[in-house]
């Protein structure tokens, strides 16, 4: 039996940050691209970064 997640996803806890990654994937960037994208574009603002995939 698997327990449940207790944390909420960044990008649903964040509008900001789920407007800055929806509109990168409406230009057609990968996953990957928008996490490096946002490390260096918010250096200093984790909650506006999301993890590499993989």
């Amino acid at each position: 039996m698997r327990r449940r997640r207790s944390k909420v996803c960044k990008l649903v806890a964040s509008p900001r940050l789920q407007a800055l990654v929806t509109a990168k994937l409406a230009d057609r960037w990968s996953p990957e691209q928008i996490a490096g994208w946002l490390k260096r574009t918010h250096p200093g603002r984790p909650e506006l970064q999301v993890k590499r995939p993989g």
